[in-house]
């Protein structure tokens, strides 16, 4: 019994013993609190004041409180209205949040070593403006003052951060020399730090939507939505951070991410974008917004390869080098509301931006384009070089069905469509935008093109009448277009035109060379009256 005995007082002593450390130590982080709390306004003011002093920018907040648990085991200093300028006369700020919470050291804030551990901020925004190649208004608020006190300097806050975390923040980055401003909003952005000898690792999860402008402009980079998780280590010794592992989410279609970036010099990156899906849904992800839901409307299946890769410097309005391919097999897309089908679809498309990485190397490629309607065929080639003068390249063999083509694209503006297209056509010119008149003088264009259309009828909604028994039969070879047939009938009325007309290059490079044409028109009836009283107007 006297064992039993003294195991138990045993037992009981380590209890009050334990129980008391804690007590005593949860007494001493309370009166520490406590004493924080009540100079919280003091020991951030300090901070304004020290901070304003040795940065050319200006910082300000609005009220100020103190969290024992929001970012344990930190110390929080819960900051409302947080606004930071470019510098101390500026009256727009270029960040600011409504809420702001900063992790410290209990002990460390004591001392006034104001190493910030955890950062939160909710709701707000940073207008983030490049004036040249290296130059921020960020870093231009952040940049030191020469004359800083070296007694200032111990009360500046510095960064050793554990955690990073945002939420409904909009980052707004506009570059004065291209005119090309990119949206961030971010919806959740949830990071991680940890840290050895050598290396910092970090763990990114986040939510967010962007927006892309060029001169103001909407870019078909436009309210897309992304998901990231992602793995970094950070190498002190070469300053090179490695992305072990990331997984990107484009409007809910996922692709792999591997490389590294290079902070040091010119920032070199070398990263590596892959994707391998039995759908379009990385295709549509990609494609203008208004579009996704009617694309979306569709079924698909497919084998589709992606791969991206990004190489080269980017730091002083350097491009990296840019290619992408991407290939699809044995698609096919279906109209459920139908059912039917476009099937054996299949293509090859290629970008670089060359080896001047701008848009005068630039070179798009489609190739082997081929689909087969229910009835029909489509077969396509495609090369576009230098995006500022393009040279297209094209080749084209069509054959459709118009009926078919109406019901599975649901082409609403027309009605009782029938009929069959057949296209042909080699076409390589340069055109300028800039310039379009001087690109004859410079290339040797290919032009020829075969068009049939037989027995083509439909009604426009918009217009009482029913155009019927469209046939055309033209060839273009060369520069001169020969018009063999085109006859039509609009309700009672009808008309044939038969010529040709030569040079029509000149129309598109807006040239004042001559044209010379001629047209052969007959009809054996125009009724004026029936083709001037459209009822669905005057209703």
């Amino acid at each position: 019994m006297s064992l039993l005995a003294n195991l138990i007082a045993k037992k009981k002593f380590i209890l009050q013993l334990v129980s008391r450390a804690v007590l005593v130590g949860f007494l001493v982080m309370l009166g520490l609190t406590i004493y924080v709390y009540t100079f919280k306004n003091q020991i951030v003011q300090k901070l304004l004041t020290n901070t304003n002093k040795g940065y050319r920018g200006r910082v300000a907040c609005g009220d100020v409180g103190v969290s024992l648990f929001r970012g344990f085991p930190y110390v929080s200093l819960t900051v409302n209205d947080l606004k930071v300028y470019e510098n101390k006369k500026d009256t727009a700020p270029i960040l600011s949040v409504e809420k702001s919470y900063f992790g410290f050291e209990l002990l460390s804030l004591l001392q006034e070593n104001y190493q910030i551990r955890k950062i939160t901020f909710e709701r707000g925004y940073a207008h983030i403006i490049q004036y040249n190649a290296d130059e921020y208004n960020i870093t231009r608020a952040f940049e030191p003052v020469e004359t800083q006190a070296k007694d200032t300097a111990k009360s500046t806050l510095y960064l050793n951060i554990d955690a990073l975390k945002l939420y409904d923040i909009t980052i707004d980055k506009q570059n004065l020399e291209t005119n090309i401003r990119i949206e961030t909003e971010i919806k959740q952005l949830e990071s991680k730090f940890s840290k050895s000898k050598e290396d910092i690792f970090l763990l990114v999860d986040t939510k967010f939507t962007l927006n892309a402008y060029k001169n103001q402009k909407p870019t078909y980079i436009y309210h897309k939505h992304f998901d990231a998780e992602t793995k970094l280590t950070y190498h002190k010794a070469s300053q090179i951070i490695d992305i072990d592992k990331a997984l990107v989410k484009l409007e809910g279609s996922e692709f792999n991410m591997t490389g590294n970036i290079d902070t040091k010099g010119d920032m070199p990156v070398d990263l590596v974008f892959e994707a391998q899906k039995s759908d379009f849904n990385l295709v549509i992800a990609m494609a203008p917004e208004a579009l996704i839901p009617t694309l979306s409307s569709y079924k698909n299946k497919a084998n589709i390869k992606f791969l991206a890769t990004i190489k080269g410097p980017t730091a002083n309005n350097q491009q990296p080098q840019v290619n992408i391919d991407l290939k699809c097999q044995d698609a096919q897309i279906i109209n459920p509301d139908i059912n039917k089908k476009i099937d054996q679809i299949g293509f090859s498309l290629n970008f670089t931006n060359g080896k001047e990485r701008n848009n005068k190397t630039s070179v798009l490629q489609l190739k082997d384009f081929f689909a087969r309607p229910n009835i029909g065929k489509f077969k396509a080639n495609l090369t576009v070089k230098n995006l500022d003068a393009p040279e297209i390249d094209m080749q084209l063999d069509t054959d459709f069905d118009l009926e078919f083509l109406s019901k599975f694209f649901r082409i609403n503006q027309l009605s009782n469509l029938s009929g069959k297209v057949m296209l042909q056509m080699n076409f390589h010119d340069i055109i300028d935008i800039q310039n379009p008149q001087t690109s004859l003088d410079r290339f040797n264009q290919a032009y020829y093109a075969k068009l049939e259309v037989n027995n083509l009828n439909f009604k426009v909604n918009t217009y009482a009448l029913p155009i019927s028994n469209i046939n055309i039969a033209a060839e273009m070879d060369a520069k001169k277009l020969l018009l063999k047939n085109l006859s039509l009938n609009v309700a009672n009325s009808n008309i044939a035109i038969n010529g040709f007309a030569t040079n029509l290059p000149a129309i598109i490079h807006k040239t004042k060379d001559e044209i010379h044409s001629e047209l052969h028109v007959k009809s054996n009836l125009i009724d004026l009256n029936q083709l001037t009283q459209n009822k669905i107007d005057e209703a």
